[in-house]
């Protein structure tokens, strides 16, 4: 992991506790814990069925974190907004699905404020 990378990550989400964040593709929850230990409420999205168990597991004892299994596009807004908007989206995105996850986040109300998207 490239602690110089998770930092730019970091840093452009420019997280304050409290701050209720959309991560998409968390992975093994590498991006997750940092988020996590910056005060975010963490709503993941995760595709893989493989991973989705193994990061509940790391963080489901968190009441910040909660995992929504499955994928984004097929996800219903309100599942990860509620009522409101998510403060931030961060999202590690394979390119095939870039333009389709940035219009299901912009295209319609409510919208992140800050959005910090590696390809």
């Amino acid at each position: 992991v490239d602690e110089d990378a998770l930092d730019a990550i970091l840093g452009a989400a420019e997280i304050q506790p409290g701050e209720s964040v959309v991560e998409v593709g968390p992975g093994a929850g590498v991006v997750t814990q940092r988020l996590l230990a910056a005060g975010a409420k963490v709503t993941a999205v995760e595709l893989d069925e493989a991973l989705a168990p193994l990061l509940e597991k790391r963080f489901g004892g968190n009441p910040n974190f909660h995992l929504v299994q499955g994928d984004i596009l097929h996800t219903p807004r309100e599942d990860l907004l509620g009522a409101d908007a998510p403060a931030k989206l961060v999202a590690n995105l394979p390119y095939y699905i870039t333009a389709p996850t940035l219009r299901y986040f912009l295209e319609h109300p409510p919208r992140p404020r800050r959005l910090v998207v590696m390809v």
